[in-house]
């Protein structure tokens, strides 16, 4: 009987993992990442740059949370300060023309001002890499004051360059 009993669940266990690929294949062929949360939209330059503005923020408050001891560890500090300057090295071309309009709330002003929003691009990149500097430093304050100069960076940007939620 047991061995009837571990060769079923052996069995069950195999079936799960092939239904269970073939489900995370099919989800990334239709162009979603798997994970069984249904079909992702597609990916538009619009699409893609939320992605990054969402990473940014949900890693800006994961930060905050392992300073102040709520989650993860220490060592956390110096992953999402790198994560952080990753996805801000990718907002340069994250905004292709003509990614605006519906459910954008990019201002046209990105594109009729490039100057001003390169500047505030770049000003989040460099916000970004004190940000691992301090990180790699391990001093607290440091990290603390290099954290608050990319919010600001972020704030300032949003400001000039993005519209109201609707």
């Amino acid at each position: 009987m047991t061995i009837f009993v571990r060769r079923n669940a052996w069995l069950a266990l195999a079936v799960a993992l092939v239904l269970g690929a073939s489900g995370q294949a099919s989800a990334q062929q239709r162009g979603g990442g798997g994970g069984g949360r249904g079909a992702a939209p597609p990916m538009t330059p619009l699409v893609y740059r939320q992605g990054i503005m969402q990473q940014l923020q949900q890693n800006l408050g994961a930060l905050t949370a392992v300073r102040n001891g709520t989650t993860g560890a220490p060592t956390h500090v110096v992953s999402r300060a790198v994560i952080i300057q990753q996805l801000s090295s990718m907002l340069p071309e994250s905004f292709p023309a003509n990614s605006g309009g519906e459910g954008s709330r990019s201002l046209p002003a990105i594109w009729s001002s490039p100057a001003e929003f390169t500047a505030r691009v770049r000003a989040m990149r460099i916000a970004a890499a004190g940000l691992v500097e301090a990180a790699r430093s391990g001093d607290a304050e440091a990290i603390g004051t290099a954290q608050t100069a990319v919010q600001q960076a972020c704030a300032g940007c949003h400001m000039q360059f993005r519209g109201p939620a609707s």
